[in-house]
């Protein structure tokens, strides 16, 4: 069982916080933790002191552990009846591991008043990129961005004790800083103890993670939209071994309220096209951060970041995207260009060849264009990837119904 003791509002300094006693029994044994969401004081006004932030925040885990969840400060009706009676029965009916919570508090059927904000998060990638160059200036009057966010719960394990994993998580707050002022948005930075209190594998719980604080701040936004990663096909199979973005047109709605539309932005369309649509913003150009280095490519204190690494997965994935549509040098800025060219297109074609084997649908295009120019001895070099992807397929062939790895949240172990 989970409790959700009632949500406070407490001033330190130029902070503001939101929190809640959180009461957890297990075998017999209960822990007790303070969850919390922490923002500029200029925010206090349109923290949400209902339940809503703590169970969207919470449910994953609750699937995860067979907890139901009891709240002592109301419930808004309608989340408490999609999450409920939709959102996790659907997903336990397609696993045997997980449990669809019952969840038990005081509803509210009240609208809750908003000042209207529409919101999106600022990562510097491609698929939030992507959100901001189509409604920074949209043609739908209404759904116009106005701010930019940044959530700290997971996305770099950051712990709040530890200065080098929150001098990351300042270091891009400072980014989205830069890139909310290039747009002429409005910064939103929201710092939690999520992680540090519920340790989870981001990918799987990415969506609950982020949207809790989306309904932490709910007398703010009346939109938010979640950068899709755009896989355009899921299944709904096991879910809690894959990354719940793969599910989000499914799930956004599900954490919706009548006073917070939740959406699913760019579902539909593939990373390479999204590339291919920001290459024509200046300001994208000037700004893209794609790197997985996080140390090592954050840059200057001023939030500039010149230095994806051009090494890591998704550096390549986005080099091979940019040479496949012509347009690497408009990004020379954000990019080492030459050794692209030079010493790193090779190994970027090895890269491709792999993941092409692994079954990367975020590649496809990408493999399309350049696999002619994939030589016998990158089949050799990658030759261990190329027995992996064999003695896969061929475990399909006698094994169809097998279920997929899962790693315990808690113990972020193989399981």
């Amino acid at each position: 069982m989970l409790t959700i003791k009632a949500p406070i509002i407490t001033l330190t300094k130029a902070r503001a916080r939101l929190s809640a006693t959180i009461i957890e029994e297990r075998n017999g044994v209960c822990e007790t933790n303070t969850l919390y969401y922490e923002v500029d004081a200029q925010y206090e006004k349109y923290l949400n002191t209902r339940s809503d932030a703590f169970v969207v925040g919470l449910f994953f885990w609750a699937m995860v552990y067979q907890h139901d969840i009891t709240c002592e400060a109301p419930l808004t009706e309608r989340l408490h009846f999609q999450i409920e009676q939709t959102l996790g029965p659907v997903l336990a009916h397609n696993s045997t591991r997980i449990y669809a919570p019952k969840i038990f508090a005081p509803l509210t059927s009240e609208v809750l008043p908003t000042a209207g904000a529409i919101g999106t998060g600022c990562s510097g990638g491609i698929d939030s990129f992507h959100v901001i160059t189509n409604h920074v200036q949209s043609k739908w009057s209404s759904l116009k961005l106005t701010h930019l966010c940044t959530f700290s719960v997971g996305h770099m394990a950051e712990r709040v004790d530890d200065l080098e994993s929150m001098s990351i998580v300042a270091a891009a707050e400072c980014r989205a800083a830069t890139i909310a002022k290039a747009f002429n948005l409005e910064v939103l930075h929201v710092r939690s103890n999520y992680y540090e209190l519920f340790p989870q594998d981001l990918f799987r719980t990415v969506i609950y993670a982020d949207m809790q604080c989306v309904h932490a701040l709910g007398k703010l936004f009346s939109t938010y939209f979640y950068a899709s990663e755009g896989a355009c096909r899921f299944s709904l199979e096991h879910q809690e071994c894959s990354d719940s973005g793969y599910y989000d047109v499914v799930s956004l709605p599900c954490l919706s309220t009548p006073s917070l539309a939740l959406y699913s932005e760019g579902a539909g369309v593939m990373r390479w096209e999204k590339t291919e649509n920001i290459a024509e913003n200046i300001i994208v150009r000037d700004y893209l951060n794609v790197c997985n280095q996080e140390l090592a490519n954050l840059g200057s204190s001023d939030g500039v970041t010149n230095r994806n690494c051009g090494r890591c997965n998704k550096c390549m994935r986005t080099l091979v995207d940019l040479d496949v549509a012509g347009r690497l040098d408009q990004f020379k800025n954000v990019f080492d260009i030459d050794a692209y060219r030079t010493t790193n297109r090779r190994r970027c074609l090895r890269w491709l060849l792999t993941r092409h084997l692994m079954g990367d649908i975020f590649v496809e295009h990408a493999w399309k264009n350049l696999r002619h120019e994939i030589k016998f001895v990158d089949y050799i070099v990658e030759f261990k990837f190329v027995l992996r992807n064999l003695r896969s397929r061929i475990r399909g062939l006698f094994n169809v119904k097998r279920v997929p790895r899962f790693k315990d949240p808690r113990k972020l172990v193989g399981k």
